[in-house]
């Protein structure tokens, strides 16, 4: 697929999704025609599934019954031409496979949509995911090696990253204040690399990086299952204690989005947790929460105070780019 029409169609998908059926017919006839098939085909699947699970935070039961199908699919022995060696992680909407090719040997992971995923709006969202990662080309971002259907489920190969996820290193003690800020900022490197591309990531929390076993540690940021075009449509999406508060308001989403994920995670590894715990909190409480949250400077060192400013609640009064950010902590050169 040419990567201009799948772009200029995810961005019509995504300013269009909202709108009557007139106004979205009016849209489509003045694209292309390549274009239009392609974002009448999402829309579709969408209309076909309502993907309130995405959208919806009053519909958290969903999520739940997710979470208890993937829990129950047992691992296979083999999929497609890959043999699968062991379980990297899983989902409510997939699991993630570390498996080898049965005549190259080639190790790579294999993303799989679970039974509850395997529906037309679930499919649209892993066409993107696919389209998302093939456009990137950097160190902090996993490769994609591309995509086969396997027995009526999708199939994502990409380069499996070995290593700790950051999430296990900070429950292990965490790491050293000078390492901690080397991290983030060759982690936010490689989110200034995708969002030269346009593609706000949406769901930065340390249960998404892996750290390559290289000295020092490469962070890999990985699952851009709900990442976004920059300046396309917003839904609720990504992690509570991470996420930026627009976030939770369905606003478009923007860099700044980022800038937050980033801040958060900042502030755990310089302090040993998140600046607010919302581990059991529903999507209204935690939108309330962040709303109030005070956070205390006498935590920080000066030098890493700008993190508070990451944290606002206004995105105007964030750093505008994941680089000033990087710049305001005296990280480094982020995408120089």
């Amino acid at each position: 697929m040419d990567p201009a029409v799948f772009a200029q169609a995810r961005a019509l998908f995504d300013a269009i999704i909202d709108l009557g059926e007139a106004e979205r017919q009016r849209q489509l006839g003045l694209v292309p025609a390549d274009v239009q098939v392609l974002t009448q085909r999402w829309l579709d699947a969408e209309d076909a599934e309502g993907a309130a699970f995405m959208t919806s935070p009053s519909l958290g039961v969903v999520r739940v019954m997710a979470d208890l199908l993937v829990q129950t699919e047992a691992m296979p022995e083999r999929i497609g031409d890959y043999r699968v060696t062991e379980e990297l992680g899983r989902g409510a909407m997939g699991v993630v496979y570390a498996a080898e090719h049965q005549t190259s040997g080639a190790e790579v992971a294999l993303k799989t949509l679970s039974p509850f995923g395997r529906s037309p709006a679930a499919r649209v969202r892993f066409e993107a995911e696919v389209e998302t990662l093939s456009r990137m080309r950097h160190a902090g971002i996993p490769r994609v090696y591309g995509c086969f259907d396997d027995d009526g489920t999708p199939v994502l190969v990409m380069e499996r990253i070995r290593g700790e996820l950051l999430g296990d290193v900070i429950a292990d003690g965490g790491l050293g204040r000078d390492e901690a800020r080397a991290l983030l900022g060759r982690l936010c490197d490689a989110v200034v690399h995708a969002h030269g591309g346009g593609v706000i990531h949406r769901d930065i929390k340390p249960g998404n990086i892996r750290l390559r076993a290289t000295q020092p540690p490469e962070p890999v940021l990985l699952d851009f299952g709900i990442a976004a075009l920059s300046g396309g449509a917003g839904c609720v999406a990504g992690t509570l204690d991470y996420v930026a508060p627009e976030q939770l308001l369905g606003s478009v989403p923007e860099p700044v989005a980022d800038v937050y994920s980033l801040g958060a995670l900042g502030w755990q590894l310089l302090t040993g947790a998140p600046p607010i715990d919302l581990r059991d909190a529903t999507v209204e409480d935690a939108l309330v929460a962040k709303q109030s949250m005070v956070l205390d400077a006498e935590a920080l060192l000066p030098e890493d105070r700008p993190l508070i400013r990451a944290l606002a609640v206004d995105p105007a009064v964030r750093p505008p780019t994941v680089a000033a950010f990087v710049a305001a902590l005296g990280l480094g050169d982020a995408g120089g």
